[in-house]
């Protein structure tokens, strides 16, 4: 946001305010949901208390104690759906060419791109990709159980 003037700034408070969202929000929304996205579950992860009775064992142990290893598989989960949003952010700063300060905006996009290049950043989007399925998948699966 330090890119907006204190006007802007205050119009975007007021649309989150009376929207819960603003247009800057939406110009990509993507990004801005991954955003949130992130910080709600990691919040949840680190304040977990519960977690979705399909994890749970809490089968007494030989020593009298309970298995609490749901708890566990829970953060596990929590930390791979965290991942699957990251990984949108992780694909934007992805770039198929080294940047040269040294030459023009227009010079560097119209750089030629070696098949290298092209292999290794297309594995670099597909493994970023990959990861955001696992996550998403994960996330529709448990979504009625991101709660505390």
């Amino acid at each position: 946001m330090d890119d907006l003037t204190p006007e802007e700034l205050e119009e975007h408070r007021s649309q989150r305010a009376d929207n819960n969202f603003s247009t800057r929000d939406i110009w990509n929304f993507a990004w801005s949901n991954a955003e949130a996205q992130i910080k709600a579950l990691t919040a949840l992860r680190d304040m977990a208390h519960g977690y979705p009775a399909e994890l749970a064992t809490d089968e007494p142990l030989p020593d009298g104690s309970v298995d609490h290893s749901g708890m566990d598989r829970w953060r596990e989960i929590l930390d791979k759906m965290i991942d699957g949003w990251q990984s949108l952010s992780d694909e934007d700063e992805l770039t198929i060419r080294p940047y040269d300060e040294s030459k023009t905006f227009l010079e560097n996009v119209n750089a030629p791109i070696s098949d290298e290049q092209r292999e290794t950043y297309r594995a670099a989007v597909d493994a970023c990709r990959q990861r955001f399925t696992e996550g998403i998948e994960l996330y529709v699966r448990y979504y009625r159980s991101l709660w505390d």
